[in-house]
């Protein structure tokens, strides 16, 4: 399973206004993307923004729909946005910049870095925990049967660290079956923060936000910060009626990114042009083994 799809467009649902044309774009292809987002124009909902990019040059931004419902807010392209697990391939690839400064290696057990993680027997590897076969459980599932579920309490991955140590068992050995879970980003987040010799969310922006000119995308490492331009996020109720969902947890690594869909455009290209890691990171994050 890779890592990520590789695509040419780039879509953040949930907010954005006016359009942005870099090259020339065919008037039925604009005409087409207002049609696919017509239902997001409303001034009464939510809404998203849209990029396209064909080659590496963006050749279309555009928003719809309301960034901020209670003050009347509009989407703009560069509404920032929670990308929720979108976020994901941002872990891997901090962790794939580690394994190239031979930091680590994806086949190093989880417990060498966070020996809170029970043995169970079978070593469960960093790889395993990227790609979803560690068998470890959802620590936000097992938070919300306990009654703390992640709209009630502020988590932190001092509360992860304390729901996976207490798990008796896995839910299978790792590599053998596949179980998408929020617990092997969060633990993946904590390896880099315990390896790289500052914080996860400023490794990210040392080597992978700055140096791609992602100069709108940071980490929601503190919920509670200021972010100027940064939209709100809703539920839908029914009758048509909304309701803030912004994530109120400290938790990252598996969500929390905060970007453009205009900085998302660029990640996608860096994803096949090698200017972050060169080739051999190219491979890596399309999950190639032979590739490290």
């Amino acid at each position: 399973m890779s890592f990520l799809s590789q695509v040419r467009l780039s879509i953040l649902i949930l907010a954005a206004i006016p359009t942005i044309i870099y090259a020339q774009v065919p008037i039925d292809v604009s005409m087409r993307v207002d049609e696919i987002f017509a239902p997001w124009t409303s001034v009464s909902s939510p809404g998203c923004a849209v990029g396209v990019a064909v080659d590496g040059l963006t050749v279309l931004e555009r928003a719809y729909g309301m960034a901020d419902l209670e003050h009347g807010v509009p989407n703009k392209p560069e509404t920032i946005f929670e990308g929720g697990s979108v976020s994901k391939q941002f872990t891997a690839a901090a962790i794939m910049l580690l394994a190239l400064d031979e930091k680590l290696s994806l086949e190093d057990d989880i417990r060498e870095y966070v020996p809170e993680v029970p043995n169970y027997g079978p070593t469960i590897t960093l790889r395993h925990l990227m790609t979803h076969t560690s068998g470890l459980r959802d620590w936000g599932s097992v938070a919300g049967i306990s009654g703390w579920g992640r709209e009630q309490r502020s988590h932190t991955h001092e509360h992860v660290l304390d729901i996976v140590s207490r798990q008796s068992a896995a839910n299978f050995d790792p590599g053998h079956e596949y179980s998408y879970s929020n617990t092997g980003y969060n633990l993946l987040a904590i390896v880099v923060d315990r390896l790289a010799g500052m914080s996860f969310a400023d490794f990210s922006k040392e080597r992978i936000f700055e140096p791609l000119g992602m100069n709108s995308t940071q980490w929601r490492d503190d919920y509670r910060r200021l972010v100027p331009g940064r939209s709100s996020a809703y539920a839908a109720r029914p009758g048509g009626s909304w309701v803030i969902n912004r994530p109120i947890e400290y938790v990252h690594g598996n969500g929390g990114i905060l970007t453009t869909v205009g900085d998302l455009m660029i990640w996608n290209e860096a994803l096949t042009d090698g200017r972050l890691g060169g080739p051999v990171f190219v491979r890596m994050m399309h999950n190639e083994r032979e590739a490290i």
